[in-house]
């Protein structure tokens, strides 16, 4: 984030040098070749001109940038802007020229329309920009919301509370015991998903991911499923989007423990340079390291929308020491990536 910012703030004092040489060079050349007794008319005629000129462009610029459908001709708009601004400009210098030599404005003389002009330009463009800032942080809103409406929908699937009851109702007879206690376990999850909010502390989805792993082990009473959580109480008050991790620990005992006929899941969590890295592995078939390539599931596309949308972060996954390994780094800047890294 730091890098971006500085990568920004020298694009930006390299455009304001050149347009101060340019300036600068417009200075010196009407200095040369207007008779005068002071500096103030060449000074209008350029740094004022061009620093103007320069203002009205990017402020215009601004309200019509986030047109992607125009994108293939958005040039047209620049070459309109740049006349238009360089007009604009040009006849508010020369008005305030008009008013300095003559000492005297009025609406008569015609010199108050270029300033007003201006003015009224800028003040479009700003309001235009506001509304469409506005504008797009309600989609952005609407995004979000739409995520966890999905999520959410997720953790209802049909065919999981299918699955579930079916088990149950074989358990019944087999182990009524165990079934009571797995029928307990699911009305907790169940109530937990319903009453949860957007976003949640990172203690809460500890707790969460323990009811929701616990009910597999549960219904899974035949295959060998152990799991472990390693995270700092320190970290528990980290804000997260509620329910986000439930994928990928879904995904874990689809993919690995199942087809394994077994095996663990682990979370950890620990802070290092100021960011929360969250690391979940689990066992995989060796026929998934023969592959080599995954691409990502409906899981990790969902937990990275919701950590774009919401808290920001990184996701990073791959084979690692006969492991699959899912890497989330916590960070504050609001965006969110998949990269596959094969080690």
């Amino acid at each position: 984030m730091k890098v971006g910012y500085w990568r920004r703030f020298d694009l930006l004092t390299i455009r304001l040098a050149v347009l101060q040489l340019i300036a600068f060079i417009l200075f010196v050349l009407f200095a040369s070749l207007i008779d005068f007794t002071n500096f103030l008319t060449p000074f209008l005629m350029s740094f004022a001109f061009v620093n103007l000129a320069y203002f009205l462009f990017v402020t215009l610029r601004k309200t019509y940038e986030g047109w992607h459908r125009f994108s293939r001709i958005l040039w047209v708009f620049d070459v309109g802007n740049f006349i238009y601004s360089v007009f604009v400009s040009f006849a508010t210098v020369e008005s305030l020229l008009k008013a300095i030599a003559f000492r005297k404005i009025s609406a008569e003389s015609g010199l108050l329309y270029p300033p007003i002009l201006t003015m009224i330009s800028v003040v479009l463009a700003l309001y235009i920009t506001r509304l469409r800032d506005a504008l797009e942080r309600e989609m952005e809103a609407r995004k979000s919301t739409e995520s966890y409406l999905i999520s959410l929908k997720s953790q209802l699937n049909p065919h999981f509370l299918f699955n579930v009851l079916n088990i149950l109702a074989e358990m019944t007879r087999k182990d009524p015991k165990r079934a009571e206690d797995s029928i307990i376990k699911l009305a907790e999850y169940y109530r937990t998903v319903l009453k949860s909010p957007q976003i949640w502390t990172l203690g809460e989805e500890i707790e969460f991911l323990k009811s929701y792993m616990g009910l597999n082990r549960s219904i899974l009473g035949e295959l060998e499923m152990s799991w472990s959580i390693d995270v700092d109480e320190k970290l528990y008050g980290t804000p997260v989007p509620a329910m986000f991790l439930q994928p990928l620990v879904e995904n874990a005992i689809k993919y690995g423990i199942k087809p394994c006929n077994g095996g663990y899941i682990r979370i950890e969590a620990c802070k290092v340079n100021g960011q929360i890295i969250l690391c979940i592995r689990n066992n995989v078939p060796s026929d998934f390291m023969v592959k080599g390539s995954i691409t990502p599931d409906t899981g990790l596309t969902l937990t990275t929308e919701r950590l774009r949308l919401t808290v920001g972060g990184t996701i990073d996954y791959g084979f690692e020491s006969g492991e699959f390994k899912v890497t989330i780094t916590l960070r504050g800047d609001g965006g969110a990536n998949v990269r596959y890294r094969r080690r």
